[in-house]
């Protein structure tokens, strides 16, 4: 089997297929480990404080483990690998439903963080706030300690930590579908294409932060010095704004508020928010009407559609064209929510956010050391100070330009008008 399939399946046995500690701890598995190169074994690491969540998430045993089971059509594989992917080299799988996401937090520094100092404080948060954009964490799998030793695992050929996530990118394929149908209908009906864009249907992602760090990869010698496609994992910069209505930027920008001040409080930097930009076709882009009584519809109130009678709330929902998930882990709040998909004010696009990659801690070794370096670089370069970078400066001070990003990133609409919030 291939080095994928083979990490693929010990994702799958942990999940699906927990073993108690007598098992794991046997001859036969010590012997195995000292064998093994990418077939590690895996555990759920701490399973009850996992189980709490997805229960409040309201995602039931079975319909969980299902979406591990093997595709009807694929029966040697449960997961689809995407590849490696990000900046840390991290390996990714998709759930056959595409409901989940599986990522390999690869480096000790990481790993250790989340499992030592932010996950009882997340697990806490995310259980009494339901909306959220903190990407919402369903399992974490971390290798079985005789494992430790395994070839694979030492030489970092295996990764030996893993989350399971959701995954905003669920109805991509169905949606393009619909909306490259539609757009072609609406450019017959018109004789010709109404828009710049060759392909306006496709979905759009940006994995944004502050760039306004120094970023060696980039900064030092005008970034010649690096490769191409090192520097293409650096930040992407957002193709545009977000375009909403008052009350939507406002509650957007109180919920990053909200969340970030969690991630400054345990000395967490460099997260990112992920967005997407879910096109809508002409003959669906409605602009949300402004309302003096705008209610909240992203309230953790938001349960379930007998108690979501907003008239604005309607309004936003996403058209027929976006596939909106309206099951766990996407809920509860029922939708409209930032995971199942924001209308635009202008009604051109509908928006997924989330904030992710919060595993990089100011107090870790590994953040010292490079912090010490670009101290030294600052110190022996001609051309001054270059500040620090978003991996070595301060969590409170990381958390005020990342607000700031988002804000500039938003541009309100009011009265049928677009006004620069700049």
């Amino acid at each position: 089997m291939s080095r994928q399939h083979k990490i693929s399946r010990s994702v799958t046995n942990a999940v699906v297929i927990p073993e108690d500690e007598a098992v794991r701890r046997s001859v036969g598995r010590i012997i195995n480990a000292f064998l093994t190169v990418y077939a590690i074994h895996l555990h759920q690491h701490a399973p009850d404080l996992f189980g709490r969540l997805r229960g409040q998430w309201n995602i039931d045993t079975e319909s969980y483990l299902s979406s591990f089971s093997p595709d009807e059509n694929n029966r040697q594989s449960s997961l689809q690998s995407k590849g490696d992917m990000g900046y840390s080299g991290s390996t990714f799988f998709s759930t056959s439903d595409a409901r989940y996401l599986v990522k390999s937090i690869p480096r000790h520094f990481e790993h250790s963080f989340f499992k030592d100092d932010l996950l009882g404080p997340y697990v806490d948060y995310m259980s009494n706030n339901f909306s959220s954009l903190l990407i919402r964490i369903t399992d974490f799998l971390a290798v079985d300690d005789v494992y430790k030793v395994s070839p694979g695992v030492l030489l970092g050929l295996a990764p030996s930590h893993h989350i399971v996530m959701e995954n905003l990118l669920i109805g991509k394929e169905e949606g393009e579908r619909r909306a490259k149908e539609e757009f072609s209908e609406h450019d017959a009906k018109h004789q010709g294409p109404q828009h710049e864009d060759e392909e306006p249907w496709k979905w759009e992602t940006w994995d944004l932060k502050p760039t306004t760090y120094f970023f060696p990869e980039r900064d030092i010698a005008q970034g010649k010095l690096a490769p191409e496609s090192t520097k293409d994992a650096l930040a992407d910069e957002l193709g545009g704004k977000l375009v909403l209505t008052q009350p939507q930027a406002e509650a957007f920008m109180d919920q990053v508020k909200r969340d970030t001040e969690l991630l400054a409080s345990t000395n967490s930097v460099d997260y990112s928010l992920f967005l997407v930009r879910i096109p809508v076709p002409p003959s669906q882009q409605t602009p949300i009407a402004d309302t003096e009584n705008h209610e909240n519809p992203f309230s953790d109130n938001v349960a379930d559609p007998e108690h979501n009678s907003s008239t604005s709330a309607e309004s936003q929902r996403p058209p027929d064209t976006v596939p909106v998930p309206a099951n766990p882990p996407f809920t509860p709040p029922y939708p409209p929510s930032w995971r199942t998909g924001i209308k635009s004010a202008d009604g051109k696009y509908v928006y997924r956010a989330a904030v992710l990659d919060f595993f990089w801690a100011k107090h870790k070794t590994h953040a010292k050391i490079m912090t010490h370096l670009v101290d030294l670089w600052n110190g022996i370069d001609l051309g001054g100070d270059n500040g620090p970078m978003s991996i070595t400066t301060s969590s409170d001070e990381y958390r005020e330009r990342f607000i700031e990003m988002c804000e500039d990133y938003i541009k309100t609409r009011r009265s049928g008008k677009e006004d620069d919030d700049e």
